[in-house]
């Protein structure tokens, strides 16, 4: 642009660089001036000749940093995928991140400065300065169904109590007892279960299924 001016006259000219991008250089008649380049400001005090202000711009680049956790805080070994992976993105990039499986965690939820961003896996962000982003990982839950064949035979206590499916963390070990109706025996425990005690112990390493038999 230009600017027209009585001699004498003073004008400031202030450089607003446009979202994600900065001053790179400000050249003012063909001499650098890095004090204008720092300040974004470019003043004239009175004017008695002609004078041009060249003005570079440069995209600024942006880091995205990603960490893993537990519930609980505890940093996990785990490696985040990015699409695209790069060293650095620019304004308005958009990255989808994805969140590994593993057996012995489940991914909870992306935050970001201790605030919840999403659940989904995967998950795009954009790009609009330097981020960290962290996927929270819980322990795997595993669910325990019990049932009793025939079902009129006897029930099944979980840990003491009576029940037919709990919820419980990845390596719990439960205590699964037989209780025989009048006029029925406990025969055996079938499935993801095995003896003829009336008393076992299952660890939970997965989901289960567990008869009891009368």
């Amino acid at each position: 642009g230009e600017s027209r001016l009585e001699e004498g006259d003073s004008i400031t000219l202030t450089i607003t660089p446009n979202p994600g991008y900065r001053i790179d250089s400000v050249l003012v008649d063909n001499s650098l001036d890095i004090s204008a380049r720092n300040s974004g400001e470019v003043t004239f005090a009175a004017v008695d000749a002609d004078h041009a202000v060249r003005i570079r711009f440069a995209p600024i680049e942006f880091l995205l940093e990603t960490a893993v956790l537990t519930d609980d805080g505890e940093p996990l070994s785990f490696a985040i995928g990015r699409q695209p992976e790069r060293n650095a993105y620019f304004y308005d990039d958009t990255v989808k991140l994805t969140a590994p499986t593993d057996n012995a965690y489940r991914f909870v939820e992306w935050r970001e400065n201790g605030v919840r961003l999403s659940k989904n896996n995967p998950y795009t962000v954009t790009m609009r300065g330097n981020r960290t982003i962290t996927a929270l990982y819980g322990i795997k839950m595993c669910t325990l169904s019990v049932t009793s064949s025939p079902s009129e035979g006897g029930s099944v206590s979980i840990d003491k109590e009576t029940a037919n499916k709990t919820i419980v963390e990845q390596g719990t070990s439960l205590l699964l007892e037989a209780k025989a109706n009048d006029y029925y025996s406990f025969v055996g425990w079938t499935q993801d279960a095995g003896g003829t005690d009336r008393s076992t112990t299952i660890t939970m390493s997965d989901n289960k299924t567990v008869t009891a038999n009368f």
